[in-house]
């Protein structure tokens, strides 16, 4: 009787003196009192957008169990995309792999480019299968700007450039650099409606290699790559061609 009437004076202290809801869940995590804690750290998501760093901090030093920390989650896209991207930036892409999964099975609405953290996490980690599966997945959702993944057929992600780049994804890359422009040109195309246009300025000598694309293949498979390319005005002493690695 004594044991619970000082720990109720405790808490109504604390309360008191913090008078913050991120306040008493710091008291519960002490206390040992971890699903409390997790109640009161929904609240803190719910109540304040800029404190889920701290608050998944908090949650996941109290608890190691994957499933009551995707429960203390509230259902608002902005929380679970935080928190999948807390997750990718520590390394831990099996729970990463478990939120993604409840983001669909939620239903939950979201911008496409809000994927492509994961999508990067997942090949950093060589997770080329769920990579595969998500790609899939976010084509379902995004019909207009993603294009599926086809067995027995063209690997490449919009290789006709009939799309427009993501710039993520397993979609084309452009990373921007001094003295090049890259675009989409209707004009001279071999095929299709658009090629890819890349145009120098002439300032420098560009060792080019800042268009690219993550292709997922099988080990001990032979794949054969076709393309076509113009060049036209190109000095450089270095012969223009498609690399792969």
């Amino acid at each position: 009787m004594m044991l619970l009437t000082l720990s109720s004076t405790l808490d109504a202290s604390f309360q008191i003196h913090r008078r913050s809801t991120g306040g008493l869940a710091n008291f519960y995590v002490r206390a040992g009192k971890i699903p409390e804690a997790l109640r009161t750290l929904q609240m803190v998501l719910q109540e304040d957008g800029t404190a889920g760093r701290r608050v998944f901090t908090l949650a996941t030093n109290a608890t190691r169990d994957r499933n009551a920390l995707l429960e203390m989650l509230p259902p608002q896209p902005p929380v679970f995309f935080d928190y999948l991207n807390f997750l990718i930036e520590r390394g831990d892409i099996v729970a990463a792999e478990e939120v993604w999964a409840r983001i669909l099975q939620l239903g939950l609405p979201f911008d496409l480019r809000e994927a492509f953290p994961y999508l990067d996490g997942l090949i950093q980690h060589g997770e080329l299968g769920q990579l595969s599966k998500t790609w899939s997945a976010l084509a379902q959702r995004f019909p207009a700007q993603v294009q599926s993944m086809v067995p027995s057929s063209n690997l490449v992600t919009n290789g006709g450039f009939e799309s427009d780049i993501l710039n993520g994804g397993l979609d084309w890359r452009v990373l921007p650099i001094e003295g090049s422009v890259v675009s989409l040109d209707p004009v001279g195309v071999f095929e299709g409606v658009r090629a890819l246009r890349i145009t120098f300025d002439g300032s420098r000598n560009i060792d080019y290699g800042h268009v690219f694309q993550y292709v997922p293949v099988q080990a001990k498979t032979r794949y054969r790559f076709s393309g076509h390319m113009r060049v036209q005005d190109i000095t450089h002493r270095q012969r223009a061609e498609i690399p792969s690695l």
